[in-house]
């Protein structure tokens, strides 16, 4: 525990008498008379410092919100040398910061444990010595602005009721300080305010006269009409000759009269004056105006405000723009006849943009077509109801190109993804100054349904399904050139199904054909993408096996054979088997197709006079080879 030394009352005496010498002194510093805060601060701290007798004196401000504080001056009496900038944050101290907002002095005999400033021990307190602080607050016009803080460096001092009254005293001061600166700061605003009010007025003046003269050149000059009137009265003041020209007056007689008479419609004039008042200026508005003669016309105003011998004046230009208005209602009317002929044409049509591809109509045919509503399908992308993007950039570029396209073969799509043919014509054009083109649709879908249902007749046999005898000789001729060009090997087997003739003669032709179609249902599966099946006829069928040697077409073809063997036809609770005879042979050098064919038609000969239900390599194949069996089963 700290003891109180007695106090003095000669120490008392001596210490008001320092005080009295000191505040004297402040009361007569140039700092305080001239709102000097940094030199004012700079005398306080250093007064306080010697009537407190510390060694370290400081002034603080805190912020707005009071969530830091910063350090306005410190004197450090020490060393007789004065410094600032430091700033302590709210949530650093927070004891600290509400015992300075809420306490009238913080008095800390030993401020290392007093909780209002023990916040500051380790950080700040013990590496300068510090073990006594006393802390009082600085009010201006009745705000708490900051605090007075005296450090006592030594042992632990008893901070006495006057030495309170002494720190109290020395913040007062420092608010006095602060608010005579900030007093001397406003006149001097308020001075600098007053020359630059007065600058402003001088020049405001001077445009005053260069705006006047400028609207009179401007009027003169202007290519267009403008008017003047006062927005007080709404009556003209001024106006040009192209003014006096376009609405068939003399301006003279016409001063003083009402500008809204020249108006059709005046409230479209109020309308326009309360977005000036809004805005300060309108941009071109469409109007009905009317001529002395009582003629009417269409005009394109625009307005401004602006101030003109003193007093705020409407600036009014206006271009005729009868002819375009008319020629706009022409274009409008011949829109609409061309919207109503597509309406009404028996085919499916739609309008889209050239360049961007967008359709801007389409007839309730095409909508119908793509499963959309007339006005579903304005607005939406061309590209979308094509089948292939290429297509319709091909389709475009004739467009292009030629101004026109007819007979346009596409696939298209509806809005759900279906698929569909179409014969399309198109034409371009100009709608609005835009180009765009038009085009009819003519539904080819059941058209290519006939076309493909023609092809599949032509190269596929009817029964099975795999390529008929024509198809194949056609594909196999351009094998044999091709594998003779690039002298690759190739291979014909020939298959023959095995007592087909029992079969149809006991079960019937039905059965016969549901073992035919069961014969190539597994010779495709077995057989590689690059070669070709077809049925030869009958029940002949012919493998192409091309860029194959014939080990290779050996393999696959008994592989072929022993999947039909392992194959049956079901005829109600029976199982009726099935087996193959196949010839193979591999075409030579410089070798027609007919004569390969004949050799594998040999070879299948022999495959039934050797039982049946087996592989025949041609006798060539064999001949000085002892690596191919001539017969496999």
């Amino acid at each position: 525990m700290m003891s109180e030394a007695p106090i003095r009352v000669s120490s008392i005496q001596a210490l008001l008498g320092l005080q009295r010498e000191v505040v004297a002194g402040l009361l007569r510093s140039e700092a305080f008379a001239t709102g000097d805060a940094e030199g004012a601060l700079r005398q306080i701290t250093e007064a306080a410092a010697r009537l407190l007798s510390v060694d370290r004196a400081s002034v603080w401000r805190f912020n707005e919100t009071r969530t830091s504080i910063e350090c306005l001056d410190l004197y450090d009496a020490v060393n007789k040398a004065h410094e600032k900038g430091l700033v302590l944050h709210a949530k650093d101290a927070p004891q600290y910061f509400e015992a300075a907002t809420q306490e009238r002095v913080i008095s800390a005999d030993d401020a290392r444990t007093d909780p209002r400033t023990s916040e500051f021990r380790d950080g700040y307190l013990v590496p300068l010595g510090i073990t006594s602080m006393l802390d009082a607050p600085i009010v201006v016009r009745s705000q708490l602005v900051g605090v007075v803080c005296n450090e006592h460096v030594g042992p632990a001092r008893v901070w006495r009721p006057y030495e309170e009254l002494v720190a109290g005293t020395l913040a007062d001061f420092v608010g006095m300080a602060l608010s005579a600166a900030e007093h001397t700061a406003q006149a001097r605003e308020l001075a600098i305010m007053h020359e630059g009010l007065e600058k402003l007025v001088e020049e405001r003046t001077r445009q005053l006269v260069a705006t006047q003269e400028s609207v009179r050149t401007l009027f003169e000059a202007s290519p267009v009409a403008l008017v003047l009137t006062r927005l007080r009265d709404q009556q003209v003041i001024l106006g040009n000759q192209h003014a006096s020209e376009l609405f068939g007056v003399v301006i003279d007689e016409v001063r003083g009269v009402s500008a809204a008479s020249f108006w059709v419609r005046p409230e479209e004039r109020t309308e326009i004056l309360t977005k000036l008042l809004q805005a300060g200026r309108d941009a071109e508005v469409e109007v009905e105006l009317i001529k002395s003669s009582g003629q009417v016309f269409w005009g394109a105003v625009s307005a401004a405000m602006l101030t003109f011998e003193g007093e705020k004046a409407l600036l009014v230009g206006v271009r005729d723009i009868t002819e375009k208005k008319q020629a706009a209602e022409t274009l409008r009317k011949s829109e609409e006849a061309l919207r109503t002929l597509l309406e009404a044409a028996p085919t499916p049509l739609v309008v889209s943009g050239l360049d961007d591809g967008v359709v801007r109509f389409g007839n309730k045919r095409a909508a119908d077509m793509f499963s959309l509503t007339v006005d579903q399908i304005r607005g939406r992308r061309a590209i979308d109801f094509y089948g292939d993007a290429d297509e319709r950039r091909r389709f475009v570029e004739l467009l292009r190109k030629q101004g026109h396209v007819d007979d346009f073969a596409a696939r298209l799509k509806t809005d759900t993804g279906e698929f569909f043919w179409a014969l399309l014509s198109a034409r371009t054009m100009t709608l609005q100054g835009e180009r765009v083109f038009t085009v009819g649709f003519a539904d080819l879908t059941e058209q290519k349904e006939i076309e493909h249902q023609l092809r599949d007749l032509a190269t596929l046999d009817s029964l099975t399904g795999v390529y008929n005898r024509r198809h194949f000789f056609d594909m196999a001729d351009r094998a044999v050139q091709s594998m003779e060009q690039k002298k690759k090997p190739l291979c014909v087997a020939m298959f023959d199904a095995d007592h087909f003739k029992k079969i149809n003669d006991r079960f019937g032709h039905d059965v016969g054909d549901d073992a035919l179609r069961m014969l190539t249902s597994v010779c495709q599966k077995e057989i590689r993408a690059t070669d070709t099946f077809a049925r030869f006829g009958g029940e002949e069928f012919v493998l192409l096996l091309p860029e194959t040697p014939i080990a290779t077409a050996a393999v696959i073809v008994e592989r072929i054979r022993r999947a039909i063997s392992e194959a049956t036809v079901q005829v109600d609770e029976q199982r009726v088997p099935l087996t193959l005879s196949v010839g193979l042979a591999e075409r030579k050098p410089g070798e027609l197709l007919d004569t390969l064919l004949r050799r594998s038609d040999e070879a299948v000969y022999e495959a039934k006079r050797a039982g049946r239900n087996c592989v025949v390599l041609a006798r060539d194949e064999v001949r000085g080879r002892s690596d191919m069996p001539r017969v496999t089963s």
